[in-house]
């Protein structure tokens, strides 16, 4: 415990912060609506917090509701048509600029500049992350990074060693020899959305999508091919898991993911997914985490937000919103509930209190994102309009290669070609408005 605290000091040491207001006394009143996605452990204790914050204003109810993360993105934007969104929302740094494009955030400046919201101890870097234009629209509640998801008793079983780094190579042969000992096949496809391919490209030297968002960002479909062909090669030597396993369960899920019950060594995620699957593990299973692998691992990893907290345009209790948002930040005590199960806190004052309290899931997911933030490069611009429909294509193009019915250098030129179709119709739309 004592190297977890001193790691995460020096993580936090090395981002200076900014100078920012004290939180509002004001007293809320009214309702506020809150739609997030996840875990039944993070429903848990989301609603523990949540309680905490209403113990302080009486007056104020909140309704709150998660979804998984694939049916939340698709009811959010059925509200978005309705204008019915929740006043404050959960967010991803890959949808952030769609939503702001289409003028469903808050610009959060006012609640900064009078106080409300108190960014003094968050690095310049992670407001600036939610940051369109140079004006706040989201607020990071918890950093953290891709990784490998792996069970440490099937590895040792099969006499293997995990580094921290592997190259894509060396990752696909643990593959190889995990099956080949023990049977058990890889989850080599199954990532959430464009996650891996993005350090895929990162690794070669490439951004996924330029700093305008008008195309990907390499000049041609080579990048994609090679990643796409990789995932075939898996699927056609046999140890690559069956996509049938995700028709009945949900790839994203910590509670069905067959990582957490044998089915597969491992899962391409997050650092802060490691405790939900952990809490979700049958007896023996050991799991612990190293980087996507990467043939560039300082290229291609990056730190980053594990989530935003947003206030959306059509909020009609903006303050108050505002000040749960800040209470979630910047309360020690919500935080001691929370236990940076969204990521290690924005602000360092609130990582360093709850540091000693981590568990042990929680602890090597701090020693990796400090690991992964000492050889990494500043993450990506934000993710364009259009990459929310890129992510769409990506799934179903993987899909169709593990079911065997499209090659990995046809999935790669689809996907440079209509991507870039689509990301230029998305663009110009933007130009007009």
């Amino acid at each position: 415990m004592k190297k977890t605290v001193l790691l995460l000091l020096t993580l936090l040491l090395c981002v200076q912060p900014l100078l920012g207001a004290v939180a509002s006394e004001e007293s809320y009143s009214g309702n506020l609506r809150f739609a997030y996605w996840g875990s039944q452990r993070r429903a848990e204790i989301t609603t523990e917090a949540i309680d905490m914050f209403l113990e302080q204003y009486p007056d104020l109810t909140i309704d709150s509701n998660i979804y998984d993360w694939e049916s939340y993105w698709d009811l959010m934007m059925t509200y978005a048509t309705g204008n019915e969104l929740p006043d404050i929302i959960q967010m991803d740094i890959h949808y952030l600029n769609t939503y702001v494009a289409n003028n469903l955030l808050m610009d959060l400046t006012p609640f900064i500049e009078s106080g409300v919201l108190n960014v003094s101890d968050m690095s310049d870097g992670l407001l600036e992350s939610g940051s369109i234009a140079g004006n706040p629209y989201a607020i990071c509640v918890g950093q953290n990074s891709v990784a490998t998801i792996y069970n440490k008793t099937i590895t040792d079983a099969a006499g293997i060693v995990i580094p921290d780094f592997m190259t894509v190579e060396e990752y696909k042969q643990v593959g190889r020899d995990v099956f080949e000992k023990l049977g058990i096949p890889t989850n080599y496809a199954y990532a959430k959305e464009g996650d891996y391919l993005e350090v895929f490209c990162r690794s070669a030297g490439y951004d996924l999508y330029t700093p305008d968002g008008e195309k990907f960002g390499m000049p041609d479909d080579s990048i994609f091919r090679a990643y796409f062909s990789d995932i075939e090669s898996s699927v056609v030597e046999g140890y690559h898991i069956d996509p049938v396993v995700f028709v009945e369960t949900n790839a994203t899920s910590p509670d069905t993911n067959p990582v957490v019950n044998g089915g597969t060594w491992n899962l391409l995620g997050h650092t802060n997914n490691l405790g939900q699957y952990a809490a979700a593990a049958i007896e023996g299973a050991d799991l612990h985490l190293t980087a996507f692998p990467a043939d560039n691992a300082k290229l291609g990893n990056y730190t980053k937000p594990a989530q935003f907290f947003c206030i959306t345009s059509g909020s009609k209790n903006p303050e108050a919103a505002a000040a749960f948002i800040n209470f979630w930040t910047n309360s020690v005590e919500a935080n001691e509930i929370l236990l940076a199960e969204r990521g290690m806190p924005a602000s360092n004052v609130v990582a360093l209190a709850i540091a000693p309290l981590l568990n042990i899931s929680q602890q090597r997911a701090a020693e990796m994102l400090v690991k992964i933030g000492e050889n990494c490069s500043p993450i990506s611009p934000l993710a364009p309009l259009g990459a929310t429909e890129i992510n769409t294509m990506i799934n179903e193009l993987t899909e169709r290669i593990c079911y065997g019915d499209i090659t990995g250098d046809a999935a790669g030129t689809y996907l440079f070609t209509e991507g870039n179709t689509l990301l230029q119709a998305a663009y110009e739309s933007l130009q007009q408005q």
